[in-house]
């Protein structure tokens, strides 16, 4: 009778500790799952650097994404300079480059970031020709994943 006992308790306390596991692996899981906006923003910058069109565009708004990739499409051939000239529309940091044929790879430094939970304000430094160069990279947080919404000099 008490082994019987005995092992119920074991068996009940093994399910807690499991249930209890599981729980906090997680809520562990999602909390360091979930991307920051500089994470994003970062991302674009080394899709960028690497002329990788698809990650670039999966780091912007979904809508603005959808229009550059049909502005994309009506372009025969996506020469680097068409590329940056579409791209600047939406990341005005891009436009001091738009005079090389082969954008330069680009290094900037986010130097704040104010972030609530579904809007985020980068605060950015880029080094241009003959000056730093500031902008504010405005992000959003839609489905729990940042975007990139717009950018403006600051």
């Amino acid at each position: 009778m008490k082994t019987k006992k005995s092992a119920i308790i074991i068996v009940v306390i093994a399910v807690i500790v499991l249930v209890a596991g599981a729980v906090f692996g997680f809520t562990y899981y999602k909390h360091h799952s979930q991307r920051q906006p500089e994470d994003t923003f970062n991302t674009f910058i080394y899709a960028l650097n690497d002329n990788n069109v698809e990650d670039m565009l999966d780091c912007i708004e979904p809508t603005e994404a959808e229009l550059i990739q049909l502005a994309l499409d009506k372009i025969d051939e996506v020469t680097d300079s068409k590329l940056i000239a579409t791209l600047v529309k939406y990341l005005p940091f891009l436009a001091d480059f738009t005079e090389f044929d082969i954008l330069p790879e680009l290094h900037p430094d986010i130097i704040s970031a104010d972030t609530d939970t579904k809007n985020s304000t980068l605060k950015i430094k880029l080094d241009g020709k003959e000056e730093k160069l500031y902008y504010n990279v405005y992000m959003i947080k839609l489905d729990d994943k940042w975007y990139i919404q717009y950018a403006w000099k600051a």
